[in-house]
């Protein structure tokens, strides 16, 4: 139900106490598919790969650091999305589908942002999972570039697919706060069902 994919996804606090001035972003909540494709590199294929899979819902809540974009120093976004489909295929299609369009990002440029480097990273959580970190540059609105480093770890349990992360002025690594994260919205997403 749409009450139970909103206890799925982690809480500000779940993240820690380092992340207790971020904000809830306006657009939390459902995601139409247009809003849930928008969040990809390729919105357009996204659309489709969506379609084709059988998704049928996502809930996403992020936080931001107001303080962390003005300065444009430190992690500025936190957070988690569940994804639900209509069965098991579709979801386990759309997580190998999702993980081989990594490799192929580096390089690639959207809405200003380029990618340099993209690392994978594998983890234990959920029926399948990976991880990943994708480092790039940024183009401010007056020419000038700034680095940006994202760090994201995407599941898949039965149907449902979660996804976190953490996006960061600079480099950052986050692998292993990842990895904690993925578990705990994990063992939420059991207690739910």
């Amino acid at each position: 139900t749409e009450e139970e994919l909103t206890q799925m996804v982690l809480a500000l606090t779940d993240y820690g106490g380092a992340y207790g001035g971020f904000e809830p972003d306006s657009d939390n909540g459902f995601l139409t598919l247009e809003q849930r494709a928008d969040e990809d590199f390729d919105p357009q294929t996204e659309t489709q790969d969506l379609q084709q899979f059988g998704w049928t819902k996502t809930y996403a809540e992020d936080f931001v650091s107001s303080q962390a974009v003005e300065d444009r120093a430190g992690v500025f976004l936190i957070g988690s999305t569940v994804d639900l489909y209509e069965n098991v295929e579709g979801a386990g299609g759309h997580f190998d589908d999702t993980t081989a369009e990594l490799s192929e990002l580096a390089g690639k440029t959207s809405e200003g942002f380029t990618v340099d480097r993209v690392e994978t990273f594998q983890s234990d959580v959920g029926d399948e999972a990976v991880g990943f970190i994708i480092d790039g540059t940024a183009e401010d609105e007056d020419g000038s570039e700034f680095a940006i480093s994202a760090g994201g770890l995407a599941f898949r349990h039965g149907r449902l697919m979660g996804s976190l992360g953490f996006a960061t002025f600079g480099a950052g690594s986050f692998e292993e706060e990842l990895k904690r994260l993925a578990a705990t919205m994990d063992q939420r997403i059991s207690r739910v069902l």
